[in-house]
């Protein structure tokens, strides 16, 4: 016997929608292109993306890069669903429970912090390595039509300590500037 939570559907079509809002796709940014973007998510905590936006060649001189920071908080929207009093009290919307914040970065540095980037090699692994909980981080590059992505645990190889690294000092950066 399978046992089928009365509001899976409803969280599901919420967990798409926070989905979408933390990859990015639901944030415009006039004259701006996405660049970059990073992630941490957690099982059982908010989940947060960071996304780097630059401007587009006619409006470098008159424009900062921006960074907007996407917080879904997952924690409370599950608890909608699962405990019957907060339902009650917040309501069953399948919209998520989303706080933006945007900052500009300061071109010079985030170059920087770019070409430190270029700079790293990895390995390419492939360790069968299976995991139910705990904590996924990533980032994506769009650039030139080009998309690269990369994902890992907080477990991650060592090997990726490089990427791990500059993951973190890319994080500060970002967060520094959006205080």
């Amino acid at each position: 016997m399978t046992f089928i939570h009365p509001y899976q559907k409803e969280f599901s079509e919420l967990s798409a929608a926070a989905e979408r809002q933390l990859q990015g796709r639901e944030v415009q940014v006039p004259h701006h292109n996405l660049l970059l973007r990073l992630w941490h998510y957690h099982s059982f905590d908010s989940c947060n993306s960071l996304l780097v936006y630059v401007p587009v060649p006619r409006y470098q001189q008159s424009e900062s890069p921006l960074a907007i920071a996407v917080t879904w908080n997952r924690p409370f929207d599950a608890t909608r669903f699962t405990d019957p009093m907060k339902g009650l009290a917040h309501g069953l919307s399948t919209t998520p429970t989303i706080t933006l914040k945007q900052a500009s970065l300061p071109a010079s540095l985030l170059d920087l912090k770019l070409h430190r980037l270029e700079e790293i090699a990895l390995p390419i692994t492939m360790d069968g390595y299976m995991s139910v909980d705990g904590e996924e981080f990533g980032f994506e590059t769009f650039s030139g039509g080009s998309r690269v992505q990369l994902r890992w645990r907080s477990s991650a190889v060592e090997a990726w300590l490089p990427l791990r690294e500059w993951f973190e000092e890319m994080v500060t950066f970002i967060e520094r500037n959006l205080e």
